[in-house]
């Protein structure tokens, strides 16, 4: 509950990682360090910010893809791999959202 909460997980599909909240702000954003097993940790936002009688979400992850060559060219397609979780995860937000 809130910055410092964590959780791990193993996965054959997805990969074994974890997420830790680094900040949590009520109605502003939440922030998170993620990690994967043999992949550099990245970091993540989703910033909310009310638009009328709406709130416009916007989710971000950065990361530092290293100096080796195959890491960087994995990166060029990040957008492509998470893209549609990102995605589908932003639909579901919306669906309980509007549901409240």
């Amino acid at each position: 509950n809130g910055a410092g909460a964590a959780w791990h997980w193993k996965s054959q599909s997805q990969g074994n990682g974890g997420m830790t909240l680094t900040a949590a702000e009520p109605g502003r954003r939440v922030a998170y360090d993620l990690t994967f097993d043999d992949f550099a940790p990245s970091k993540g936002e989703l910033l909310l910010a009310a638009e009328g009688n709406a709130t416009r979400v916007t989710w971000v992850m950065t990361g530092e893809m290293g100096r080796n060559p195959v890491n960087r060219w994995f990166g060029l397609f990040m957008e492509k791999l998470v893209g549609p979780d990102f995605d589908a995860g932003l639909a579901n937000l919306k669906t309980l959202a509007e549901q409240s």
